[in-house]
C-alpha cells in the first residue's frame, strides 16, 4: 500500500525500496514445546494458541476467533503476550473466559523471554480487521512468529496474508473471525501440516526475512543511489 502510494504521488521508481519487517533470528533458538510449557506453567497436553501485541489492536476479533475455535476444540487455550498502554483492552478476555485456565495473560515480557512463550504454542494467530491501517502494514510479530517455527493462522488482509501464503508458513482465512477460526482448527487437527508450515516459517526467517539479509538489501539500495548521484 505504501509503495503504491509513493508511486501514485510521482516518486521515481529508482528511489523506492520495499523493505519488509525482519527478525533477529539468532535470538530465536528453536525450543521444545513441552519444555517451554512446563517452565511457563502452561497446560502440557492441550492445544495452545499464541498472540503477541504491544498495541492490542483487533482483540475483539481475537476473542471471537478463540471462542469459535473452542466450540470445535473445547480444550484449547490462548496465550496473549504483551499489553503495554492498552492493557485494559484485555478485559474482553477477563469477562468471557477463565483466566489462568482458558486464557493466559502474562502481560509484557522481556524480549529474551518471547521465544519460549511462542514455542509453548502450537499455532500463532494474526487477526486483522480490513481497514487501511492493517492493509498498509506488515506486523513485526509475524516475523517473530515465523522465527519460532510454528504455523500462523492469519486474516486475509494486507501483506501478512500474502507472506503466509507465499512461503506456505500457515493458512490464511477470510476477513472474519469465523474463517480465521476454521483455518486455525485445520492446523490444530493436522499436525503434519502444522509441522510442515512451521518448518517453512523458520526457513524464511533464517533467509529472506533475517535482519542480515534485509540489511544487505538496504545497503545495496543506498550504494546504488550514491553511485547514481555521483555520476550525475
Amino acid at each position: 500500500v505504501l509503495l503504491n502510494r509513493a508511486r501514485g504521488i510521482g516518486i521515481p521508481e529508482e528511489r523506492l525500496l520495499l523493505l519488509p519487517s525482519g527478525v533477529a533470528v539468532d535470538r530465536f533458538p528453536l525450543l521444545d514445546n513441552h519444555e517451554c510449557r512446563r517452565r511457563l506453567g502452561l497446560p502440557l497436553e492441550r492445544p495452545g494458541l499464541g498472540f503477541v501485541g504491544y498495541s492490542l489492536w483487533d482483540l475483539e476479533m481475537l476473542a471471537e476467533t478463540f471462542r469459535l475455535v473452542r466450540k470445535e476444540l473445547p480444550g484449547t487455550f490462548l496465550l496473549v503476550i504483551g499489553g503495554g498502554v492498552e492493557e485494559r483492552a484485555k478485559d474482553i478476555f477477563r469477562k468471557s473466559f477463565s483466566i489462568g485456565q482458558d486464557v493466559f495473560l502474562p502481560g509484557v515480557v522481556s524480549f529474551a523471554e518471547v521465544p519460549a512463550y511462542l514455542a509453548g504454542c502450537d499455532v500463532h494467530l494474526l487477526p486483522m480487521k480490513n481497514n487501511l491501517a492493517n492493509r498498509a502494514r506488515l506486523p513485526n510479530k509475524l516475523c517473530d512468529y515465523f522465527a519460532s517455527g510454528r504455523p500462523v493462522a492469519v486474516s486475509d488482509v494486507g501483506e501478512a496474508a500474502d507472506y503466509v501464503r507465499r512461503y506456505q508458513a500457515g493458512l490464511a482465512g477470510g476477513e472474519d473471525a469465523g474463517s480465521l477460526a476454521r483455518v486455525c482448527v485445520q492446523l490444530l487437527k493436522d499436525p503434519v501440516l502444522a509441522q510442515t508450515c512451521g518448518r517453512q516459517a523458520r526457513r524464511i526467517a533464517e533467509t529472506e526475512l533475517s535482519y542480515s539479509t534485509l540489511a544487505d538489501a538496504l545497503l545495496e539500495f543506498y550504494q546504488k543511489r550514491i553511485r547514481r548521484n555521483v555520476n550525475q
